[in-house]
């Protein structure tokens, strides 16, 4: 499932066949953003991580957050509305810093808007999520133990 949740969020396409026929094909072709939310980390493939913006968010009560976010509604929509004008603005001219990543349209889109140190955190918000990752898998957690075992 990992492969087919990175063709939609990078766009591409899959071919299958179409029901109960073995000669007839479907063709699904898409490349759209996607959120999940959830308490169980559903990624399990690093290039899927590549792909994720992780965002923890604390648990605050439905009706203090309800109320927090009828306050700042209007910031909240000024302030995209500036960056969407200033990314407008600048993405003929934007240029990443470092080597682009598996999400460069992405990248380049949070540099032309204007995101302070965007590169550097979306960099850190990837390598973060593989960690945790690599800090649940058995394998990677072998692999650690034996490395650290290992005399030099």
């Amino acid at each position: 499932m990992s492969d087919h949740w990175c063709r939609m969020a990078t766009g591409g396409s899959y071919r299958g066949r179409r029901r109960f026929t073995n000669t007839r094909e479907n063709l699904h072709r898409g490349g759209r953003p996607i959120m999940y939310e959830g308490i169980h980390n559903v990624a399990k493939e690093p290039d899927f991580l590549d792909r994720l913006v992780v965002i923890e968010v604390e648990r605050v009560p439905d009706e203090e957050l309800d109320r927090m976010f009828e306050d700042a509604r209007p910031a909240i929509f000024g302030g995209l509305i500036d960056m969407l004008v200033c990314g407008l603005r600048n993405r003929s001219t934007a240029r990443l810093a470092g080597p682009a990543p598996r999400m460069a349209g992405f990248a380049l889109w949070g540099v032309a808007c204007g995101v302070p140190d965007f590169e550097a955190a979306y960099a850190a918000n990837r390598q973060a999520a593989i960690n945790a990752l690599l800090e649940y898998d058995p394998v990677a957690r072998a692999v650690r133990l034996l490395m650290g075992r290992r005399k030099r």
